[in-house]
């Protein structure tokens, strides 16, 4: 009876890799060629040819080892994104937009300034004077993952971003289909809406984050401490 465990181990030791491939990684990979050899001893096949065949699925092994290294690289990063920027983002979005809807549930008028044909930009003020917070809960939580100064800004700023995108495809194909919309119309109401909804509410995002974007989060001065 093959040992695929200690033969794949040994294979990763003479090739170089014992150190880059896991053990977990190693007893799966070791596993998937126990089924291959199975599976053409299953055929008729001798068990030295079907551990032959079996050891031909891997004909480049420096190859795999690279394969194997780029797709936990690539797990990793996403996970790390997931968790210094999606959380953060959706979650402080979701709180944005709840204290809106509070607000205007609450009976707060918005605070309106006209512009020609009948435009106006629309300020929840209590909303915008919270935003701060929003923002500087999404920058520490961020920067508390190990999120770079990047990411931190981006997760503070991910409500306007959401509802920049959202005036950005919504408003153009709302006047494809209402063709009584002039396009002249459209252009100062879109300016209108950016800056009442993103530009603004940015800035009060901006002006609660900035606090948290300077400095190292933990994980990055654990590196530069190991280093």
């Amino acid at each position: 009876m093959v040992d695929w465990e200690k033969l794949t181990l040994d294979r990763l030791e003479a090739e170089g890799l014992g150190s880059v491939i896991e053990p977990e990684v190693a007893a799966e990979l070791a596993h998937h060629l126990e089924s291959v050899c199975e599976s053409w001893m299953s055929c008729g096949l001798s068990e030295e040819e079907s551990v032959r065949r079996a050891w031909a699925e891997v004909p480049d092994w420096k190859r795999l080892a690279r394969k194997i290294r780029f797709a936990k690289e690539g797990e990793e990063r996403m996970k790390n994104r997931i968790k210094t920027l999606w959380f953060p983002g959706l979650a402080m979005t979701t709180v944005a937009m709840g204290l809106l809807s509070a607000a205007i549930q609450a009976g707060f008028q918005p605070r309106i300034i006209w512009l020609r044909h009948s435009i106006s930009i629309l300020f929840y003020v209590p909303w915008l004077a919270i935003l701060p917070v929003v923002g500087a809960l999404a920058a520490y939580w961020s920067r508390s993952q190990g999120g770079s100064v990047g990411v931190r800004l981006a997760a503070a700023l991910f409500t306007v971003v959401t509802m920049a995108t959202i005036f950005m495809l919504v408003m153009p194909v709302a006047v494809l289909f209402d063709r009584h919309v002039p396009w002249s119309s459209f252009t100062i109401s879109w300016i209108a809406c950016m800056v009442g909804w993103v530009v603004v509410p940015g800035a009060a995002l901006l002006l609660g984050a900035l606090p948290f974007l300077r400095g190292k989060s933990v994980q990055e001065k654990l590196r530069a401490s190991a280093a």
